[in-house]
């Protein structure tokens, strides 16, 4: 039987304590005394370093983007990655972490970063060899959802960028805190739609439904939706706009941008049609969002009058410290173009307080019970 092979342990050189701590170790592979330390990183040092970045691949500055939006706003944190400097014949040579340099030259915001010295080149050959994590598997690894992670990731950026999908260009820091701001309205959203129907059970369909949650008082009417949506069985003529969008999404693809964008927009039109009660003799597609954030919806209210779910967020974001109230909260008439809440049968005051509550026997099943259980 054939022994595996003994791998032999890196050898300590030493250990200089420093501020920041540095380590100089042996490499098994090369024979070679690397220097390995955690260093703070501000805007001159990841200068200096960027001047010997001679041998990298093409910088993609989208990446430089999103990683300069991420230090600016303090979503950055710790990673195994480290900044590593080579040397090439006399020289030092920056052969990865070009990307978060930049970002750190772009914000001017100082991180700390594990950074390895006097490096073979050839490290280069094996870097960024990994598998990466996926959005579900954070979602999953920390506990933010139960199950259906995937479903969950593709439905927290639909829902965050509504008519353009933003899973590409918004970092997995984003997402989760975008989720920590909407847990309820995603779980929602995900969960009415299980269990899962073969070409009914898609994101731009469950973000368009997370959406309305803000909107829509009376719960049941989005649960009846979903669960017409899903098996197909309608009761009377007003459930009829639910089949036709079933029958749309059971004959058309909706992979890619342009086709999920449409079938949201049709989604989100069959749900304002059916929870007014009304009857189409087309599914349409919505030419404008139907359902915005409640933090988009109150740039507009600030200087027009907040409609009742603005309010009921932004009280909860004002109690919480995160958002001043303006100085009235008057609500906006029901009927202003775009606004497309489903009114109850109480005053207005009345409607902005119970959507403080916003339907409790929903808002605690769709928390509580296992994210997309059936």
């Amino acid at each position: 039987m054939r022994r595996a092979k003994k791998i032999k342990k890196a050898v300590v050189v030493s250990i200089t304590p420093q501020l920041t701590g540095e380590l100089r170790y042996i490499s098994y592979y090369t024979g070679r005394t690397m220097v390995l330390s955690v260093e703070i990183v501000d805007r001159d040092w990841a200068m200096n370093v960027l001047g010997q970045n001679t041998h990298n691949r093409n910088l993609k500055q989208a990446r430089v983007v999103e990683n300069t939006r991420l230090m600016a706003k303090g979503l950055w944190g710790d990673s195994n990655d480290a900044i590593v400097i080579a040397i090439s014949g006399n020289c030092t040579v920056l052969i990865n972490g070009q990307h978060r340099l930049w970002g750190v030259a772009e914000s001017g915001v100082a991180q700390q970063m594990l950074v390895i010295r006097e490096a073979p080149m050839e490290m280069q050959k094996h870097i960024d060899k990994g598998t990466m994590r996926s959005f579900g598997d954070t979602l999953k690894l920390f506990g933010k959802v139960s199950s259906h992670y995937n479903d969950f990731a593709a439905v927290i950026a639909r829902v965050r960028g509504g008519l353009n999908n933003t899973y590409g260009s918004a970092s997995h820091q984003e997402l989760e805190a975008f989720f920590d701001e909407h847990p309820t309205a995603i779980h929602y959203g995900v969960e009415v739609m299980m269990p899962p129907a073969r070409k009914i059970t898609k994101s731009a369909v469950m973000g368009a439904i997370a959406r309305s949650w803000y909107y829509v008082d009376d719960k049941s009417l989005l649960r009846r939706f979903a669960e017409v949506l899903r098996e197909g069985v309608p009761e009377n003529k007003k459930e009829a706009t639910i089949i036709m969008l079933r029958d749309w999404l059971l004959t058309h693809a909706s992979s890619g941008g342009v086709a999920a964008a449409e079938t949201y927009l049709r989604t989100e039109t069959a749900i304002r049609t059916f929870v007014q009660g009304k009857e189409l003799q087309k599914l349409q597609i919505a030419e404008r969002e139907l359902f915005p954030l409640p933090e988009q919806d109150a740039a507009w209210g600030r200087q027009n009058g907040l409609t009742r779910h603005t309010v009921a967020w932004l009280k909860k974001r004002y109690a919480e410290g995160k958002e001043a109230m303006p100085e009235t909260d008057a609500l906006a008439p029901e009927d202003r173009e775009g606004e497309m809440v489903v009114a109850s049968t109480v005053s207005a005051s009345d409607q902005a307080s119970a959507s403080d509550q916003a339907s409790a026997s929903d808002q605690a099943s769709a928390s509580a019970a296992p994210a997309g259980a059936s």
